[in-house]
């Protein structure tokens, strides 16, 4: 089952799905503070703010609205509900208003209203059109997306990464080209800075303002960036080569990538979050199925583990539902899985793309 994470950047909560269940945990009383009911097996989910938002494969988008008081969640209430046209990717809010973006494999990224007097399930017919409504696109499969103030960062599987204007998606102000493969994620560390991995084995530093790469991470051998997370300057990668590794870094006042600490993991990761404390919450699933969890404190030069906070989160998660059989869902792992399919020329000469079987029968 893939387990998917986040974390709230102000407060002690922690965002854990899996199959049918979005739980809010709170690492300071370690305790599940609210269960949330979805269709499916989810893909993606945020909490920004006093939001909490959710994609599942079933192509359904759910947004809440979280109070809150104090450390304490006290009330949850569903903003919305929506059934897309086409299989969904991300989910995003954007800062200061009542909206919240959706990117789906189709390349469109989709702009939803947050409403808690509106119908139970929005469909595809209400979707379209109004205040719903697709506001860019990509002519390949959108990979990822990150919003910033007035900003949406979109990354697709032909190497690019588009840089558009904030309500007015139709304007781009670039597009960041350097990339060798496909795009993994990329993803703001502040409102001029945003960071990129690509299956190409880089980790690119972009300035927003002059559109420029300023730094570059190589992954050593054959490592692949296939899960990246940013919190607060510091940034987490799950890579994958002949073993499973996590990278520790941070952005620099000089504004470059530092710090970088290699961590070996004994399991297939599936999951990569980091807290208000800028520690590294990485989940997997060991040869049983059964939900791991690791917590790295960085302190000092050396991560270290945090092993009560692991035990407590694998304790209030056990029987819930959330381990199960070991299915990664990080999104390097779908676009390694879905490597560009090789071209043939068909009967009318012109070029389609066939699986590796249609390749060999047509030798």
């Amino acid at each position: 089952m893939p387990i998917v994470f986040d974390s709230h950047r102000t407060k002690p909560w922690l965002a854990v799905g899996g199959r049918g269940v979005l739980f809010i945990y709170n690492w300071v009383s370690r305790v599940v503070e609210k269960e949330l009911n979805v269709e499916g097996p989810l893909v993606h989910a945020i909490l920004h703010e006093n939001y909490v938002a959710a994609v599942s494969d079933r192509k359904r988008v759910y947004c809440w609205r979280v109070e809150a008081n104090g450390d304490c969640i006290d009330k949850v209430t569903r903003v919305g509900e929506y059934l897309m046209p086409k299989r969904l990717t991300s989910v995003s809010i954007v800062p200061n208003t009542d909206h919240a973006l959706v990117s789906d494999k189709a390349g469109d990224l989709w702009r939803l209203k947050l409403e808690t007097d509106g119908p139970d399930v929005v469909t595809i017919e209400d979707v379209e059109g109004g205040t719903n409504e697709p506001i860019l696109g990509h002519f390949s499969v959108l990979t990822d997306f990150d919003v910033a103030e007035r900003a949406v960062a979109t990354a697709d599987r032909d190497n690019k990464i588009r840089i558009s204007r904030l309500p007015e998606a139709f304007v781009i102000d670039a597009f960041l080209l350097g990339h060798r493969e496909s795009i993994a994620q990329v993803k703001f560390v502040s409102s001029s800075l945003l960071v990129s991995s690509s299956l190409d084995g880089t980790v690119r530093l972009w300035d927003r303002n002059s559109m420029d790469q300023i730094d570059e991470i190589e992954l050593e051998g054959e490592e692949i960036a296939t899960g990246m997370y940013v919190q607060a300057g510091s940034l987490g990668m799950i890579c994958h080569a002949q073993r499973y590794l996590l990278y520790s870094a941070s952005v620099s006042v000089e504004n470059k990538l530092s710090g970088i600490v290699r961590l070996p993991l004994s399991a297939e990761p599936t999951g990569l979050a980091i807290d208000c404390r800028s520690r590294l919450w990485v989940s997997a699933n060991d040869d049983n199925g059964d939900l791991v969890v690791n917590v790295f404190s960085r302190d000092g030069a050396e991560p270290s583990r945090s092993l009560e906070d692991e035990q407590a989160l694998q304790r209030a998660l056990a029987g819930r539902g959330v381990a199960g059989e070991p299915d990664a869902l990080i999104k390097g792992d779908v676009l390694l899985a879905q490597k560009k399919k090789p071209m043939v020329d068909n009967w009318k000469g012109k070029k389609r793309k066939v699986d590796s079987t249609m390749t060999r029968l047509l030798r």
